[in-house]
């Protein structure tokens, strides 16, 4: 990976992915450029302040033509904006007083940019325990009125959200003839922001009520449903599976056999603890790293899973999981109807965390497999 950033992994990482994301109609290469000159290494005020003052030049644009009934325009200036103040938000505390308004900017900016988009996203409330988990439905591109569509229920990792998942992948699924059901999940985005729902080891909770509300749907083949996820996801979404057996393929970027051993190598001082003990709801490093160590697959619980599963490496993932461990995930995954691991190289590309160097790439990997495991003609 170029490192926009000497010395700082997360700046570079995360001004990869704002350049990839172009791509998906969430960024101009120019502007970027424009932010990053303007950030100070390692100063993370800097980090904000810059992308922020973009987002803000982006929503003024938007609303600008949006009185002037340019609503094209418009919509793609919002949509830039949605990822500038995302990537403005990102390495705030979760305390911060400026961490929330970013926030509400980024789902007011979401839902402005995402008006002419055909189909467009249905903002849906999934029932779960004594309240609610946020997520959009996203039909088909290619379905027939009152036919049933397979579908993709998204699950996140750490620190991703819906709206930042609806652009970079949820658009190259739908164009592939399945619909998606981009969920926060337990300790993401809006459904820990604005529900404080925090995470769990047992994820299959959250799981299961993602594809209770599926059956409340019309518009879906409940015989051809798929999950996903990335990151933490690669936790997340196999242990799903495990004990959800109504799902029918599994797909992962990134896997995680055993989290504990992830963070058992990470210093206190890491930049993500905060976020560790904000999901789990944690008040000290200790505590947050007990409950990280609950989210492994020691009990056997792999042999469960019987569905066909596509599980992804990244090989030079600074973040993620070893190879080793993500090889001990899908070794356990003994009784599936059909394994395949998937290593994204350097020469093949994909290969950062996520694929984030190449999106694109990943996700006609995952996406032709769907195809070809749900018959999607």
């Amino acid at each position: 990976m170029y490192w926009f950033f000497p010395e700082n992994y997360g700046f570079s990482f995360r001004t990869l992915r704002a350049i990839g994301n172009c791509h998906y109609g969430q960024g101009e290469f120019g502007e970027i450029a424009q932010v990053i000159e303007r950030i100070k290494n390692d100063d993370y005020n800097s980090w904000c302040e810059e992308w922020k003052r973009m987002g803000d030049k982006c929503m003024d644009e938007g609303a600008d033509a949006e009185k002037k009934g340019n609503m094209y325009t418009s919509c793609f200036a919002y949509n830039r904006a949605t990822s500038y103040y995302h990537l403005s938000q990102f390495f705030l505390p979760y305390d911060d007083p400026q961490k929330l308004p970013l926030y509400f900017n980024v789902l007011k900016c979401f839902e402005k940019g995402t008006r002419l988009d055909k189909p467009c996203p249905e903002r849906v409330q999934i029932p779960y325990e004594s309240s609610y988990l946020y997520a959009y439905f996203v039909p088909s591109d290619n379905v027939a009125e009152g036919e049933k569509s397979p579908c993709i229920v998204w699950f996140g990792g750490l620190d991703s959200t819906a709206e930042e998942v609806y652009y970079c992948i949820a658009k190259d699924l739908t164009r592939r003839g399945m619909s998606v059901l981009l969920v926060d999940g337990p300790g993401q985005g809006a459904s820990i922001r604005l529900n404080h729902i925090h995470s769990r080891y047992d994820y299959e909770v959250a799981g299961t009520a993602a594809f209770d509300y599926l059956v409340t749907r019309s518009d879906v083949d409940l015989d051809r449903v798929g999950l996903m996820a990335w990151s933490m996801g690669g936790y997340y979404a196999p242990r799903i599976a495990c004990f959800e057996p109504r799902y029918h393929a599994l797909v992962t970027y990134g896997a995680i056999f055993d989290y504990g051993e992830v963070w058992n190598a990470r210093p206190d001082n890491h930049p993500m603890i905060p976020y560790i003990k904000w999901i789990f709801n944690k008040k000290t490093i200790e505590e947050a790293r007990a409950e990280v160590a609950r989210c492994n697959f020691r009990g056997g619980e792999l042999s469960n899973i019987k569905c066909p599963v596509l599980i992804c490496h990244c090989d030079a993932d600074q973040q993620q999981a070893s190879r080793d461990n993500a090889q001990r995930l899908i070794d356990g995954m003994v009784n599936s109807s059909d394994r395949t691991f998937h290593i994204f190289t350097r020469e093949e590309g994909g290969c950062e965390h996520v694929s984030g160097d190449n999106m694109s790439h990943a996700n006609a990997i995952a996406g032709d497999w769907f195809r070809k495991i749900f018959n999607i003609q």
